[in-house]
């Protein structure tokens, strides 16, 4: 599923005028079609606008924090907590699971094998830096 289906789905029976007027992450700002909307529904205001989209929709902006997966370049070069989400072409949805302190090779041979489709990298807290003083 894409992110335009996904906004497609969250609109139902009026995907197909919310798909003409809304922006990249499902929102709409015309008054005249706010009855469209499905009663929950969420609003905000944005370039003084009022602009409203199906709650279903929130995290849409950065896919709950996932990182979609492509290639091996997208993978973390360092050793990380994560959690690591596939799809399942049978059930046709996705799974998680959990690695601790993973390498990237093991990573490498869960998105060779077609395990791996999405990252959710946890606290990537950087080394800290030494004392500055005793």
């Amino acid at each position: 599923m894409t992110k335009r289906n996904k906004i497609q789905e969250a609109y139902g029976n009026y995907s197909d005028i919310a798909l003409e007027i809304c922006d990249e992450n499902g929102w709409i700002k015309n008054f005249e079609y706010y009855s469209y909307f499905p009663q929950n529904r969420e609003t905000k205001r944005i370039n003084d606008y009022l602009h409203s989209r199906p709650k279903s929709l929130i995290g849409i902006e950065n896919n709950n924090g996932w990182t979609r997966i492509k290639s091996i370049e997208d993978l973390p070069k360092e050793k990380v907590n994560c959690y690591f989400s596939g799809y399942n072409e049978i059930t046709k949805e996705f799974y998680i699971s959990q690695l601790q302190e993973r390498s990237n090779t093991r990573l490498q041979n869960l998105f060779e094998s077609k395990y791996l489709t999405h990252i959710f990298i946890v606290n990537p807290t950087p080394k800290p830096k030494p004392p500055l003083y005793l």
